[in-house]
């Protein structure tokens, strides 16, 4: 089966999410990705797991985003560790990396030196403020870049239901995509600077501010915000939770089912809604009506009523209700995944869907180092007894 990126491969020295995000993607799509680490690894390995639980397993997090990967150490502090990185370098065609500002520098190894080694080389580094500004030495993490992208206030302040009084309760933690918005948009810029190589022969450095990203998937929001509305809609309530539905945005046509379907006719010609222009003048008063109507239904009743308005409605799902839902079941969406220790793990299968070059998930995530003398060998070379002496001198 020839995969898309068949052929390409990424040295990932990336860690946490928004890096291993990226490449876990273009594993998806066939690329070898080969993830270097040193000492204990990944720190997502162990995150989240309590003591006992990390002696016999890796995190499910860790485990998912790092999916078809192959494994390999290597101490790049060591002078021998460094003459192997750059053959590797000299073999790859992306690399990628989320390390803190400057730390690759510190290493000997900037962009300028990294294209002296190869000029074909792609590199991608995703930082939480990007690689200049003010902010560009202090670290970051996604409730960090949800925060300081505006993400974080409006779904606070959008969210009606989930308020005390005048202030939002923020919970444990904001759930929104401030890793993978950064990691989708590396991969983005990869795919771009693969293409352009393939004319020129040249390779390029991609960059990307997690800040800035999460900022990119935020459009709706920022729109709202320069049309001068209220940033975000929060859902209604309703019997047996919460529903996503935006009442006022519903055309004229549509405002005419939606009366019968409320059983409430009377509205229909009522000068305060009959049109698009007068509910959006009228947004309270109509969001008051609804909201009374929505509430004595449940979110099974609203899904199935709401169908004939063609309008962009649906129930607000929990984890475990998104997990069982049978449209995800019949679309195969969960694989059944072994883990390298022994454990089976339900994944998310890759939801890109490429019609003459599949993805999919063909291995699990790597234990450290497994695949040292599969890569030292095949690719540099090195005997078994080399390996086992790289390992001796503690550079792998």
């Amino acid at each position: 089966m020839v995969k898309a990126l068949e052929g390409i491969r990424v040295l990932d020295l990336t860690h946490a999410l928004n890096g291993p995000f990226c490449t876990m993607l273009l594993g998806y799509m066939g690329a070898e990705v080969i993830k270097l680490e040193h000492g204990t690894g990944d720190r997502f390995r162990k995150i989240w797991l309590d003591a006992k639980v990390a002696s016999q397993r890796d995190s499910y997090e860790f485990q998912w985003v790092n999916i078809n990967k192959k494994g390999i150490t290597l101490n790049l502090r060591s002078e021998k560790g460094k003459e192997i990185f750059q053959e590797l370098v000299r073999q790859s065609d992306v690399l990628v990396e989320n390390f803190s500002e400057g730390t690759l520098d510190r290493l000997g190894f900037p962009y300028e030196r990294l294209r002296e080694i190869n000029t074909r080389l792609i590199y991608a580094t995703g930082k939480g403020f990007g690689l200049s500004g003010p902010y560009k030495r202090r670290h970051s993490a996604a409730t960090v870049a949800m925060a300081m992208g505006g993400y974080t206030h409006a779904a606070w302040s959008g969210d009606e239901w989930w308020n005390q009084g005048d202030r939002p309760d923020p919970g444990t933690k904001v759930i929104g995509p401030g890793d993978e918005a950064c990691g989708v948009s590396l991969a983005v810029g990869i795919l771009g600077a693969l293409f352009h190589r393939e004319q020129t022969g040249n390779g390029q450095k991609i960059e990307v501010s997690m800040q800035e990203a999460i900022m990119g998937f935020l459009v709706s929001q920022l729109h709202e915000w320069f049309e001068k509305r209220p940033v975000a809609n929060a859902p209604a309530q309703c019997a047996d939770g919460y529903y996503t539905f935006t009442g006022v945005l519903i055309g004229d046509e549509q405002w005419r089912t939606f009366s019968k379907i409320m059983e409430r006719e009377d509205l229909t010609n009522d000068p305060r809604f009959a049109t698009s222009d007068a509910r959006q003048a009228f947004a309270d008063e109509l969001h008051e009506i609804t909201s009374a109507w929505m509430k004595t239904k449940t979110r099974k009743e609203l899904w199935e009523l709401l169908e004939p308005l063609e309008n962009v409605n649906g129930p607000v799902l929990s984890i475990g209700e998104v997990v069982d839902d049978p449209h995800m079941k019949e679309r195969g969406a969960w694989q059944q995944m072994d883990d390298t220790l022994g454990g089976t793990w339900p994944m998310l299968r890759p939801w890109i869907h490429m019609s003459e070059t599949p993805c999919t998930i063909d291995r699990p995530a790597p234990a450290i180092g497994e695949s040292n003398e599969e890569i030292y060998g095949s690719i540099l070379g090195y005997t078994r007894d080399q390996v086992n002496e790289l390992r001796t001198q503690g550079v792998i």
